[in-house]
């Protein structure tokens, strides 16, 4: 099963950092992951010119040399509605940042939880130790990726911190990584597309 796909998504990342003004610089190795404002989401929608239901969206600030936690993102309070995708759009180069994908060293290995960001719900977490990295990405162009399998996000960067957004969609909408996106977002305007 893909992991991610690449779409071609036309936006301006100036003016969607302008609606995302006030928050801090982060530390190195480190990064703030904060879950936008009902405005915010508004405003970001209205800019990429998404007429969708967005569940949330999520804004990374990414530290220099920051590596990230293996996780899911599933609320462990609530399994009858998993998100399986998100659309990540960079709002920096991004050009040493990267996602990637785990799977478990053994079926039994031992898991833990970790308070979300979205909403602080008790949310899968793997140990490096446990974990067999299967797949990487740059996250430089925009990126629809599998979030319910173990994956992480770093900043390699030594003099940058990075900067990007990642959409969760209303339970209803089923992103794909066979369909063209216009197959899957309804009325979407012409400055979307897929890409492979």
């Amino acid at each position: 099963m893909r992991n991610h796909k690449d779409l071609i998504i036309e936006y301006n990342k100036q003016e969607i950092l302008s609606v995302l003004q006030g928050y801090s610089i982060p530390a190195n190795n480190w990064a703030d992951v904060t879950a936008c404002t009902l405005e915010e989401i508004k405003k970001i929608s209205s800019i990429l010119n998404l007429p969708v239901p967005i569940k949330t969206i999520l804004f990374f600030k990414m530290g220099k040399d920051f590596t990230g936690l293996i996780h899911k993102d599933i609320d462990m309070s609530n399994t009858k509605f998993i998100l399986n995708y998100a659309l990540n759009l960079p709002l920096t180069t991004c050009n040493q940042v990267y996602m990637k994908w785990f799977t478990q060293t053994s079926d039994s290995t031992k898991t833990s939880l970790f308070p979300g960001p979205s909403s602080g719900s008790p949310t899968p977490l793997l140990n490096n130790r446990d974990a067999i990295n299967i797949d990487s990405i740059y996250c430089n162009r925009s990126k629809l990726v599998k979030i319910n399998n173990w994956h992480s996000i770093e900043n390699h960067s030594n003099d940058s911190c990075e900067y990007l957004i990642s959409i969760r969609f209303a339970f209803h909408v089923e992103p794909s990584m066979d369909l063209p996106m216009n197959e899957w977002l309804p009325n979407v305007g012409s400055n979307h597309g897929p890409t492979d």
